[in-house]
């Protein structure tokens, strides 16, 4: 047996297959070292403080545990003809619909838009859309 593992073929498998291993551990590595957050802790206090949603998001950026835990309040309009119903979301134990707009937020840069959740229903012919919203109340058509 020592003589086939002596062959050649067999030290360039063994020595293919640490090369592996080694190239598998540093992967793991730095995926490992990006997975840990350096972001400055924020306080309790601090994320119940409502600001404006774009001091704290902007687009096209990922977003950490504190800012989606952050307490924001924003202003803008329902953009029309994005209003969509989502199926098979459960409230309670009842199955049902969330009913979801595009929003555009005053002062996003470039009139980026963001997913609205309007709220939920049992009856996708239910009440009319709103189409604006103004200071969180939803004005209907």
């Amino acid at each position: 047996m020592l003589h086939t593992a002596l062959q050649p073929k067999w030290i360039g498998t063994l020595i293919l297959a640490l090369l592996l291993a080694t190239v598998f551990v540093v992967m793991s590595a730095w995926q490992f070292g990006e997975s840990r957050s350096e972001d400055e802790i924020v306080s309790t206090e601090e994320l119940n403080t409502p600001v404006a949603l774009t001091e704290v998001y902007e687009p096209q950026r990922s977003m950490t545990i504190y800012e989606a835990d952050r307490i924001v309040t924003l202003d803008g309009e329902i953009v029309p003809d994005t209003q969509a119903l989502i199926a098979s979301r459960i409230q309670g134990e009842q199955e049902g619909y969330w009913a979801v707009a595009a929003m555009r937020v005053d002062g996003a840069p470039d009139g980026e838009v963001i997913p609205l959740v309007l709220g939920w229903t049992d009856d996708p012919s239910g009440p009319r859309r709103p189409t604006s919203l103004r200071r969180g109340r939803a004005s209907q058509s």
